[in-house]
């Protein structure tokens, strides 16, 4: 019943479609593999794009220290202004 892979899936709107057809256990075990096809694809996700998660998070540690390290000198160059 949860096959499709839609981007703004909604319990609500699939419970209130597929209550008429089914009971609420088959929804249950339904939504329950649903879930677990999603906690698979976030994993393969993370795991296909680790190398640029990991760049991401030392790129903003590099960019937090320009930050810091241009605030001075801006503040500086507003009061002079």
């Amino acid at each position: 019943m949860v096959g499709d892979k839609k981007e703004n899936f909604s319990v609500d709107t699939f419970v209130s479609e597929h209550r008429k057809h089914a009971s609420l256990e088959k929804l249950r075990d339904d939504l329950g593999i649903h879930l677990k096809f999603l906690r698979s694809s976030m994993i393969e996700l993370i795991n296909k794009d680790y190398a640029d998660f990991v760049n991401l998070s030392a790129n903003l540690v590099v960019l937090d220290k320009f930050i810091k390290n241009i605030s001075q000198p801006l503040e500086q160059l507003k009061q002079e202004v």
